[in-house]
C-alpha cells in the first residue's frame, strides 16, 4: 500500500506491545499459580480468576505483529518464495523451543508411560489441537494456546489472500461469524471441568477473530492518527471488566451456559482497544507499557509461558512467600537462557535482547 497516506512509522512505539505481553504473561501465570488461593464468592479478588484471559490479548497481539509489515507494504505474499520465507521464519522462531518443551515435558512425567509418550508425539505435530482427550497435553497442558499460534501462522497467507481478493471488512466479518458458530456449538459440549476454555470451543477456528481482531488495530493504528487515548482506554477498560465480572458470574453458575460464546467479543473489544490506546506516542498508557521491565518481561513471554507451569507444579509444595519467589527467580532464569540462546541464538548483541543498550 502507499504508506505516504499513513501514520509514519515510529520503531519505540512498539515498545508498547512488549509491555502488553509482559501484562498478557503476568496475567496467565496469575491465573495458574494464584487463582486457586482466592475464594470462589463474587467479589474484586476473584479478578485474578480472569488471568486466563491473558492468552486472547497474545492472540490479538500475535495477529498485529505478524500483519504490520505486510499492511505496510514491508513484506508481500507475491511468490511461493515469499511464502517459503514466512514458513521458514516462524518454524525457526517457534518450533525449536516448542519441541525442546515438549521432551523436557515428557521426560518430567515419571514414570514415561504410553500415556505420555502420546501426548509428546501429538504435541510434536501439534494434532492434540484436534483431540478432546489431548486438547490441553498431558505432559504440558498450557501448550495448547501455543500451537493455536502455530496453526495461525500456518492458514496467516491464506488470509492475507482472502484479505487482497476480497477485502479485509470481508475476511474481518467472516471471521467474526467462524469464530462464533463454533463457539455456540461447543459450549453444548462440555470435555473438561474448565468452564473458561474448552477443546471445541477454543479450537484455532473458535478463536480465529482474535487473530484477525489484532490485524484490525494496525488498520485502525496507521489509518487514524487522531485517536483520543483517554476516552478509549475509559471504553477499553470498562469492556474488559464488564466481561470479568460476567465471566464470574458464569462460574458461580448465575449465568446461562450459552452467554458464554458472546463474552470473547467483549474481550476482544477491551484488549483491542487497550493496545490502540498504549500505541499512542506519550499517553498515559505508552509510558506504563514502555517500562524497561514490563517490556523484558515481554519479549521474554515465548520462553516464560513454556517454562512457567511445569515449574509450578515441580516446586508447589514449598511454603507461601518462599514457594513464590524461588518460583519466579527459576522461572526468570530458565527462561532467559532459552530465550537467549534457542530463540535468538544467532543474535550476537545480547545487551539488544535484555534492553541493556540505548534504545528505548
Amino acid at each position: 500500500m502507499n504508506t505516504s497516506t499513513i501514520r509514519p512509522l515510529v520503531k519505540e512505539r512498539l515498545s508498547a506491545i512488549n509491555g502488553l505481553r509482559g501484562i498478557a504473561i503476568l496475567m496467565v501465570i496469575c491465573h495458574h499459580t494464584l487463582s486457586y488461593t482466592v475464594s470462589k464468592s463474587l467479589h474484586i479478588f476473584r479478578m485474578v480468576h480472569n488471568g486466563w484471559t491473558g492468552v486472547n490479548l497474545f492472540f490479538i497481539l500475535s495477529g498485529f505483529v505478524l500483519y504490520r509489515p505486510y499492511f505496510l507494504g514491508e513484506r508481500h505474499f507475491n511468490t511461493w518464495q515469499d511464502v517459503k520465507w514466512f514458513y521458514k521464519h516462524r518454524f525457526y522462531r517457534l518450533y525449536p523451543l516448542f519441541a525442546l518443551n515438549v521432551l523436557i515435558s515428557v521426560s518430567m512425567n515419571s514414570p514415561i508411560s504410553w500415556t505420555f509418550l502420546k501426548s509428546g508425539l501429538l504435541s510434536l505435530t501439534t494434532l492434540t489441537q484436534f483431540t478432546t482427550d489431548n486438547f490441553f497435553p498431558i505432559i504440558n497442558p498450557v501448550l495448547w494456546s501455543l500451537m493455536l499460534e502455530i496453526w495461525f501462522s500456518v492458514f496467516f497467507p491464506l488470509l492475507i489472500l482472502l484479505i487482497n481478493r476480497f477485502g479485509f471488512s470481508s475476511v474481518l466479518v467472516s471471521s467474526l461469524i467462524i469464530a462464533l458458530v463454533f463457539r455456540l456449538v461447543g459450549y453444548r459440549f462440555e470435555f473438561s471441568s474448565s468452564i473458561y476454555v474448552t477443546p471445541f470451543k477454543d479450537n484455532f477456528f473458535a478463536r480465529l477473530d482474535d487473530f484477525v481482531a489484532g490485524m484490525l488495530v494496525v488498520r485502525l493504528y496507521y489509518q487514524h492518527t487522531q485517536i483520543k487515548a483517554w476516552p478509549l482506554t475509559i471504553v477499553s477498560l470498562l469492556a474488559l471488566l464488564a466481561s470479568f465480572h460476567l465471566w464470574d458470574m458464569r462460574a458461580l453458575n448465575q449465568l446461562p451456559d450459552y452467554i458464554m460464546p458472546f463474552l470473547n467479543i467483549l474481550i476482544i473489544v477491551g484488549f483491542c482497544g487497550l493496545t490502540l490506546s498504549a500505541l499512542q506516542t506519550k499517553s498515559f498508557l505508552w509510558y506504563i507499557f514502555s517500562f524497561k521491565p514490563l517490556q523484558l518481561t515481554g519479549m521474554m513471554c515465548y520462553s516464560i509461558y513454556l517454562w512457567h507451569f511445569l515449574i509450578h507444579v515441580k516446586i508447589e509444595g514449598l511454603p507461601g512467600s518462599v514457594n513464590y519467589l524461588i518460583y519466579a527467580v527459576i522461572v526468570f532464569c530458565i527462561s532467559a537462557l532459552t530465550y537467549r540462546y534457542i530463540e535468538f541464538g544467532s543474535t550476537k548483541d545480547y545487551r539488544k535482547l535484555f534492553l541493556l543498550d540505548d534504545t528505548k
